[in-house]
């Protein structure tokens, strides 16, 4: 009897401690997110360098347009992405939505395109020459587009947009 107790006990130790560690890994906050992860195709004479603490991104490119594919684009409180004054397309391919609480930097134009969103939070800091960020899928035609006079026409066109507020702000 007392055996069986002792497994059962070792048991419930187990299962409590994969309970605790998946409730933790679901309840992550904004500090647990990443700098972006780059993928291979990108235009040429783009350098990303990252700091030796990982809390900041520094991107120039020799282009005037530039064109970076990502397999994420995240960042978290605490995190600094710095583009240079160029303009940059970036054509995120995660298949969750990009989430933004830190600082991003640019002094050109910035696009972010992501078809499963972009959510910037609570005291994510914004302070680019102009923000673009859409879940449109943009054909091959709309980046070599980008790439010689840096727009993407469906995107630039003025249109009227609501504000939503979340996190009770009025």
């Amino acid at each position: 009897m007392q055996k069986r107790t002792k497994k059962h006990n070792i048991k419930r130790k187990i299962l409590s401690a994969l309970i605790t560690s998946a409730i933790s890994a679901a309840t992550l906050n904004p500090l647990a997110f990443a700098l972006p992860v780059q993928e291979e195709d990108m235009t040429a004479g783009v350098n990303i360098a990252t700091s030796a603490n990982n809390l900041q991104m520094d991107i120039s490119g020799a282009a005037d347009n530039n064109v970076i594919n990502w397999s994420k684009f995240n960042i978290a409180q605490n995190e600094t992405v710095a583009f240079d004054a160029k303009n940059y397309l970036n054509l995120i391919n995660d298949r969750e939505m990009s989430k933004i609480w830190g600082t991003l930097k640019g002094g050109g134009s910035i696009y972010l395109i992501n078809p499963n969103g972009i959510l910037f939070g609570k005291g994510a800091i914004v302070d680019v020459g102009t923000l673009y960020a859409s879940t449109r899928e943009i054909s091959e035609d709309l980046q070599t587009q980008f790439e010689s006079d840096g727009t993407i026409p469906p995107l630039t066109k003025r249109i009227h947009v609501r504000r939503y507020y979340q996190y009770g702000d009025a």
